[in-house]
């Protein structure tokens, strides 16, 4: 754990240096994690980054579960055409959490992902919404938010000048 910790504040203060939010990706956290413990050959440093990351993605997939209701919700937005964004504050980044998604049923219901830990900004700073407003040209009077933790999802959108609904 405290080696961990010491890779995780070193990715981190790498990421304040930048001005970026506080995240990252476990993909980015391996490498200083397996360096702390360990003197490992390249060759063996990457496949243990690359199982570990598997091993991840098996066990949140088997954590996770299908939501019918949401389900349902973003079936019936996409018959009327409406494009669908979604937007996470998660230290998998797309990589692991798309496949994770279509796994549950959520594959083609949505436009695309955007997921904090790839771009380093955080919903709840409200960064994360700037940036997918500019990367996806977004009309903020003409998209609505919907998410469950109350300041990053509807503090922030509505500070962006969204319409949010917290569920």
């Amino acid at each position: 754990l405290h080696a961990r910790h010491e890779a995780y504040v070193e990715v981190m203060n790498q990421k304040a240096e930048q001005g970026l939010d506080q995240d990252l990706t476990l993909r980015e956290l391996l490498p200083g994690w397996l360096d702390r413990l360990a003197s490992l050959p390249e060759e063996l440093k990457t496949v243990l980054i690359e199982e570990t990351i598997q091993k991840e993605l098996e066990l949140e997939t088997d954590a996770i579960y299908e939501n019918p209701y949401m389900i349902r919700l973003l079936s019936s937005i996409k018959e009327k055409d409406i494009p669908v964004i979604l937007i996470s504050d998660m230290y998998l980044g797309n990589e692991l959490v798309e496949p994770i998604l279509h796994k549950i049923g959520y594959e083609g219901l949505y436009k695309t992902c955007y997921v904090s830990g790839d771009s380093s900004y955080l919903k709840r700073t409200g960064r994360l919404f700037d940036y997918v407003i500019e990367k996806e040209e977004i009309d903020v009077q003409k998209h609505i938010h919907l998410g469950d933790n109350y300041e990053a999802d509807y503090d922030q959108a509505r500070s962006r000048g969204m319409h949010a609904i917290f569920l």
